[in-house]
């Protein structure tokens, strides 16, 4: 129980901090091939 919790958690805090970094590199060309990047994790 504690174990998946704990994944869960992890894991929506990577998502929130990868989704951080995604808008700060918005303005970028890199930003592209980071939102691509994105999109196929999320699928």
């Amino acid at each position: 129980m504690m174990t998946s919790i704990k994944n869960g958690q992890a894991l929506s805090l990577v998502q929130s901090l990868f989704r951080n970094l995604l808008s700060k590199l918005i303005k970028t060309p890199a930003a592209q091939t980071e939102r691509a990047v994105l999109v196929l994790l999320m699928q």
